[in-house]
């Protein structure tokens, strides 16, 4: 009975620390046994996600108890206690931030990586939720943590409203950019992947990134197109890759000395691109006499495709335009081309965007 007076502090510690090595003991068993079972089963994802992002900091707090405890710092000042308290409180304020950062970090990928079958897995979505609860996380925290480190928010307030105004000013641009990043995120025109250019700039590739401060596009030429988001806000953009379809549609000038064969090109042409099973019927498919120009008759065919893939789309409009080639030379007509048309092509094909 002596010896346990005598070292009951001893017996105390060394409880708190047996407890300590059981409690990370069996968190680790835990995690490790769940995610196993979650790779072999496909079960129990959100649980097992839970479980990964708070392991660490679970750990971590086990054991800043055990270092902070009263018992084992007994000997030292009651100051010094009081702020090793303090250190110890705020700590753990921090460690719950890093742990639900964490749990937005692993969920985000577990929904981008198409984990959870029932739920949304667009990418624009997650990313813009994402960062939004990271912010909502940081908000949190520092409301509850700033006033027990002695610091008040009213003045803080009070400090960021009367700078507001300042601040607005000096970097509006900054700050149009990360609204912009929002609007983007929100209204969803265009996602990572999709096709996009502006007829108002000249902007134009394949969607790569969207941030908080700029969008990253990929240009035909493949150089990497960094884009302020402020400028979404104010341009027409058009997405190429939710198009239903592909048009063809082109003109042919033929001399007024093979009037006569018109009729019979025209309808041939409109039965060539009726029976085209590449060409979508439900939309205008036709070829007709659109014009009596200066220098020739004008015949217009317009179609599209039920493809939108471009390379596949360029070889369904070269077969039909080479088609239409040989029903005009079975007929024994001639294309005319002037100056006047070399001239206008020219003009369209340096201000053609790629559809």
């Amino acid at each position: 009975m002596e010896f346990f007076q005598h070292s009951s502090w001893h017996l105390y510690i060394l409880t708190i620390i047996s407890v300590a090595i059981f409690l990370t003991y069996g968190i680790s068993r835990i995690h490790v046994s769940l995610s196993k079972y979650t790779i072999r089963t496909k079960k129990y994802r959100i649980l097992q996600t839970f479980v990964a992002a708070t392991y660490l900091p679970s750990i971590i707090v086990i054991w800043l108890q055990v270092v902070a405890n009263k018992s084992l710092l007994r000997d030292i000042e009651s100051d010094t206690l009081l702020i090793i308290d303090k250190a110890r409180i705020a700590t753990n304020f921090l460690l719950a931030l890093w742990a639900v950062l964490r749990l937005i970090k692993f969920f985000e990928q577990q929904l981008l990586a198409g984990h959870f079958k029932t739920t949304n897995t667009d990418q624009n979505t997650i990313n813009a939720a994402s960062k939004m609860l990271r912010v909502i996380a940081y908000a949190i925290v520092a409301i509850f943590l700033l006033p027990f480190l002695g610091i008040q928010i009213t003045g803080i307030v009070a400090f960021l409203s009367g700078s507001a105004i300042i601040l607005g000013i000096a970097a509006q641009q900054i700050l149009g950019n990360y609204f912009g990043g929002i609007v983007v995120l929100i209204d969803s025109n265009f996602k990572v992947g999709d096709w996009i250019f502006s007829p108002d700039r000249q902007i134009e590739g394949v969607v790569e990134y969207i941030g908080w401060r700029s969008t990253h596009l990929r240009s035909l030429d493949r150089k990497l197109v960094y884009v302020p988001n402020s400028i979404f806000s104010s341009i027409i953009v058009i997405n190429g890759s939710r198009m239903t379809n592909r048009e063809i549609k082109d003109t042919i000038h033929i001399r007024y000395a093979d009037a006569p064969s018109v009729n019979n090109i025209v309808g041939e042409i409109n039965a060539m691109l009726k029976t085209d099973p590449e060409l979508d019927k439900s939309r205008r498919l036709a070829a007709f006499l659109s014009e009596f120009g200066d220098f020739a008759i004008v015949i217009t065919f317009q179609a599209f495709t039920y493809t939108i893939d471009w390379h596949k789309y360029q070889d369904i409009q070269q077969r039909i335009r080479l088609a239409i080639l040989d029903i005009i030379m079975k007929h024994n007509a001639e294309i005319v081309i002037s100056p006047a048309m070399i001239a206008e092509k020219k003009r369209n094909t340096a201000s053609h965007h790629l559809l």
